[in-house]
């Protein structure tokens, strides 16, 4: 299995899910020990969106100084272990369905995996609500 090195997934420190799969990707190898950063503490080019993190998780590609968003970031860090899985996700219909099921879980992880502390100020609680197309409220800053 090759190791994806100088990139970074912007992970929500405060959902268990989260930091359940990030820790994973790098135990299993597939990224290196800096691999994963909480949000708000990570060093990010000029075109990371502060906002869109918040909604899905971003994998920042130091050597190229871009940013991949979502199931794009799940699918670079998993099809470079295995390029196979490349292939099979970005197959249309698939990963329609898949882009669907990863902005449902995306949005609603705090209530699939329950923080301690539901919301605070300054947490990463994802504005982007699927169903209506709005974004809510937001206590971040």
């Amino acid at each position: 299995m090759e190791k994806l090195t100088n990139h970074t997934l912007v992970y929500d420190n405060e959902c268990p899910m989260c930091d359940l799969y990030t820790r994973g990707f790098i135990k299993a190898g597939m990224l290196d020990n800096n691999g994963r950063v909480a949000y708000g503490c990570a060093k990010v080019p000029v075109s990371f969106d502060n906002q869109r993190a918040r909604d899905e998780i971003a994998l920042i590609d130091y050597e190229r100084g871009t940013v991949t968003y979502g199931l794009e970031s799940l699918v670079k860090v998993i099809g470079h272990s295995f390029p196979f899985v490349t292939r099979v996700i970005t197959f249309r219909p698939l990963y329609v369905v898949l882009k669907f099921l990863y902005s449902f879980i995306s949005y609603n992880r705090k209530v699939i995996a329950p923080p301690r502390v539901f919301e605070k100020r300054g947490s990463c609680t994802p504005k982007y609500h699927l169903a209506t197309g709005s974004h809510t409220s937001c206590l971040h800053g």
